[in-house]
């Protein structure tokens, strides 16, 4: 019936499309930026220290950057900048992206 076409199942994905999900968190570093200080001023953000990610592990993790919005920038339109807390930033297990993934997406900019 038309009722149970409108509950879809999570069911593991197709290997491309879990190869797809992996790539949905990604990290740019020529425009993401990281909180590198604690002083409440816009100083505290600035280029990523990668050192500082967590070494997740091949094949079996994804990292997940778990962008969080500013509250001091915003674009002309209101929205708000984000940024990288490494606190934030962490690895999940890889058989997770067949059920949904990692996501970048996060009010703002980052969603598509």
């Amino acid at each position: 019936s038309d009722s149970n076409n409108l509950i879809r199942r999570r069911e593991p994905l197709s290997d491309a499309e879990y190869r797809r999900l992996q790539k949905i968190d990604f990290y740019d570093k020529n425009t993401d930026v990281c909180k590198n200080g604690d002083t409440g001023t816009a100083q505290d953000f600035g280029p990523c220290d990668e050192s500082k990610f967590p070494d997740c592990k091949d094949g079996q993790e994804l990292i997940c950057y778990n962008r969080t919005n500013r509250r001091d920038k915003f674009y002309p339109d209101k929205h708000p900048y984000f940024y990288i807390d490494y606190k934030r930033v962490l690895c999940y297990p890889a058989d997770w992206a067949g059920y949904g993934g990692c996501s970048s997406c996060t009010p703002g900019r980052y969603c598509a």
